[in-house]
């Protein structure tokens, strides 16, 4: 009976190694595996990054290529411009609305692309139509300008305007205030 013992012990303590060597394997298995998936969803991930990288890139080269006109013609817009060119336009403005008009501040604005800005503030005075004639032509300048903010207010006989316009100017281009 000893030998039935000792083969029982034996069979049991092989059953059992086996079992822990499968579990082993098993989780040597498991462990790959997920390191397989998450290896294959990094490079997933990495190329779904280049892809919306080369896009992206195509997308402004498509924008470059076709703003190439629009570009053009702001620079052309722009090229040249000082302060005295824009007072000068200014002037225009308010002889062509009948208003009378004065700058009342000039300061720049730099930024880091090809434009800065000029931060023109104007008083002008006249007839209600006159004063939103005046509004509208600084709207439409053949410079580039842009209405930050306007103020209306009248007295019994005229009405004042205040107005806050920004001009584009080429930044290559020193501008002394």
């Amino acid at each position: 009976m000893n030998v039935g013992r000792t083969y029982t012990a034996v069979t049991i303590a092989g059953i059992g190694t086996l079992t822990v060597a499968l579990w082993g394997a098993f989780a040597w298995l498991f462990i790959s595996v997920i390191a397989e998936r998450d290896s294959i969803d990094a490079l997933y991930m990495e190329r779904g990054n280049l892809y919306t990288r080369d896009v992206h890139g195509a997308s402004v080269r498509a924008l470059a290529r076709d703003t190439r006109q629009e570009r053009s013609d702001m620079s052309a817009i722009t090229d040249g411009l000082d302060v005295v060119d824009m007072i000068g336009v200014l002037e225009e403005v308010s002889n062509q609305a009948r208003v009378s008009t004065s700058v009342d501040a000039v300061s720049t604005i730099s930024t880091n692309g090809p434009y800065d800005s000029l931060l023109m503030v104007l008083r002008s005075e006249g007839s209600f139509a006159d004063v939103v004639h005046m509004l509208m032509l600084l709207e439409s300048a053949p410079v580039a300008t842009a209405i930050d903010q306007f103020e209306l207010s009248s007295n019994d006989t005229e009405w004042k305007i205040t107005v806050r316009v920004r001009v584009l100017v080429d930044n290559n281009k020193e501008i002394s205030l």
